[in-house]
């Protein structure tokens, strides 16, 4: 959703930290397997997810702008499957510590992210038959 904001180097480390995020839990779900490869689809040609811890691949964004997209789309990534497990949270944690991000705006953030959410479980229930 926000990807397209992001470079190519910020879209390399966004790879990077998704892969942290998605292998955390030690489960790769089916919904974040789709989902990743429509992140993967989603990117600049040639696009590859870069290696690195997940406090070097968060110093790639130096924006506001490019820092609050990345964690929206990480817990986008978290909720994806119905589970954001605590693994997945400590990534997401982790990450907005390191770009200086405070408790209470990953809060706001991740509140968005569930109304979000929820909009597009209530957008497939329509588009589905099933009650919304």
């Amino acid at each position: 959703m926000f990807l397209d904001r992001l470079d190519p180097h910020e879209q390399s480390a966004f790879l990077g930290l998704a892969a942290h995020l998605v292998h955390s839990d030690g489960v790769l779900a089916d919904g974040e397997r789709t989902l990743l490869a429509a992140i993967r689809a989603s990117v600049g040609p040639g696009v590859t997810p870069q290696s690195g811890s997940v406090q070097t691949l968060a110093e790639a964004f130096r924006s506001h702008g490019s820092q609050r997209a990345v964690l929206l789309e990480l817990m986008g990534l978290g909720y994806v499957d119905g589970d954001f497990d605590w693994r997945e949270q400590a990534v997401v944690r982790d990450v907005a510590d390191a770009m200086g991000v405070s408790p209470d705006e990953l809060r706001l953030l991740e509140n968005w992210t569930l109304r979000q959410v929820a909009l597009l479980q209530e957008a497939e229930a329509l588009m589905t038959g099933g009650a919304a």
